[in-house]
This record gives C-alpha cells, structure tokens and sequence, in this order.
C-alpha cells in the first residue's frame, strides 16, 4: 500500500504483515508534523536503539522485547527514556489504528535507581535559578518540590494530601527501605506556596496527580510530564537527579550527617528508633531551612 493512501486511510492497514519498522515509518508521516524539531530529533534517535524490534510483526510484540531494548542500551537515563516516550507513541498510534487491542508499553520503565551515583548530576545553582525564574508554571513548581524535599520518585507521587500538614508545615512519606519509610521532612520557606497552591487549586486523590486526577505511574510521569518538560527547559535530568541535589544542598549547607540520614531516609548508625520529636523535627526544619535557592 501507498503510504499515501494509508494516511488517507489508516485502518485499512494489513495487521498480518505491519512490522515495527513499518508502524514507525507510518507514525512519523502521520503525527511527525505535529511534533517540536527536538521531539522529532530525540524520536529518531530512539529509533536507531530500537533495530532489535525493526523486523518484529507489531501485533506480536510486547512489553518483555520492548524491556530488553530498553534495558540493553548501553547509554544513560535520557537516551532510555527516549525510547520508553518513542514506544509509548507508537503503542497509542497501534492502538488508535486498530493493529494492538493493548498496550504493552504502558509497563515498561527506566530503571532510575539502577543509576550509580557517580553518573547522577545535580541541578546546578544556574539552572535552579533558571527554574525559580520560570516558578509560576505549575510544572516547574513540581520540580522544584521534588529539588527541596528529597523524596524519591513514587514517595511523592504515592503521597495523599492527607500526609501534609500545612500547620507544622510537614510532609510524611517513604517507600523502599525500613529507614526510608514513615519519614517526616519539613517543607521549606521557598516551596510553601506550590504545596499550598496544588493542595487548595488542584486537589485530587493524590498529591501530584494526572491531569483527570488519577495517580501517576512512574513510567508515564516520565513520557507525558518529566521529559518533556525537561526537554522544554534545555535541561537533562531525572527525577532522581532532583533527590540527588537535594543531598548535596544539604552538604553544602553543613547540615549534620544524622539530620541528613533522617531527611534522605538513609540507614544511618547515628540514627536508632525514629521517633520524630519536637526536638528532632526543630533540627530538621533548621537543616532544611538553612537551604538556598
């Protein structure tokens, strides 16, 4: 078939025989167009790590080829979650198609915390700056709450507005270790208002939520809200990356080693039962408050 009759016609598409190499070439006439010069460019690029999938007949594909690929690439997170975003298009494109009736996509994910920490950068004091410029866009407020809190990726987005107290001016959350868990962190000075704002103008289940109000999912907060923002911003970094600058704020600040374990939920033998005081959280919220924008 003319590729310019499929575009007239997409459902008449041959399923038997459309492979991923084929779906690609049809998704990129159809809804190339419509797509930023730099989107278009990382799509591309996403493209040439996925030849694995290239022959592969779309229909049978799913989501443990489309891990591999991921997982195979030999580059770092935003090349990895390049092809994450190109998959995602292409498994919506196949499903509004009519070639997949799932889509296996929806499953597959960077593994962030797989990172080493000499890979992770922090946000440099220009860019957070950059940021504090830009600090009305609801988006960019996100951010900045992820840079000032330290909570990981899925602490906050698992967060319910119910674990902030905006009269001790607390969130509580933590997932992943026993000394990560049930953490308080104190919400400093500068992001008071963004936390405000979502709680009173945009409340939902969850804190940070999707636009219908339903929770994020890790590998979809990268593709519809992180990457392209990030992108959007010139800037390239995970949602790790902001823990990770949060951490080095912290030293930077000279805030003490048992204050930072408490805050970044790490083990810490300075640290027994964590019983969070009014002594202990008068220490956090000094540590915290010592931060600069």
């Amino acid at each position: 078939m003319l590729l310019t009759d499929y575009r007239r016609q997409p459902w008449q598409v041959d399923r038997e025989t459309l492979t991923f190499a084929d779906l690609y070439q049809h998704w990129l006439q159809e809804k190339g167009p419509g797509l930023s010069k730099p989107t278009l460019a990382k799509a591309k690029t996403s493209y040439g790590w996925c030849s694995d999938l290239y022959g592969v007949r779309y229909m049978d594909l799913r989501s443990g080829a489309m891990q591999r690929v991921v997982d195979d690439c030999p580059r770092g997170y935003q090349t990895k979650a390049g092809i994450v975003t190109l998959l995602g298009h292409l498994d919506r494109y196949a499903y509004e198609i009519d070639v997949i009736s799932k889509m296996y996509s929806q499953v597959i994910t960077v593994r962030d915390l797989d990172v080493p920490d000499s890979d992770r950068q922090p946000f440099t004091p220009e860019e957070r700056k950059k940021l504090w410029d830009r600090r009305a866009d609801p988006r960019v407020q996100v951010v900045l709450i992820y840079i000032f809190t330290g909570w990981r990726l899925m602490e906050l987005l698992n967060m319910r507005p119910e674990d902030i107290d905006l009269e001790a001016w607390t969130m509580k959350g933590g997932e992943k270790t026993k000394s990560g868990k049930n953490r308080v962190v104190p919400i400093w000075t500068g992001i008071r208002p963004f936390v405000t704002r979502i709680l009173q103008e945009d409340p939902g289940e969850y804190f940070i939520h999707r636009p219908d109000g339903r929770r994020w999912i890790g590998p979809r907060f990268h593709e519809d809200f992180w990457n392209p923002l990030m992108e959007e911003l010139g800037m390239d970094h995970t949602p790790h990356e902001a823990r990770h600058t949060f951490e080095t704020m912290l030293d930077n600040a000279g805030v003490d080693q048992k204050c930072k374990d408490l805050l970044m939920g790490h083990k810490s033998k300075d640290i027994g039962t964590r019983v969070y005081t009014h002594k202990t959280l008068g220490q956090l919220r000094d540590a915290v408050e010592r931060l600069k924008s």
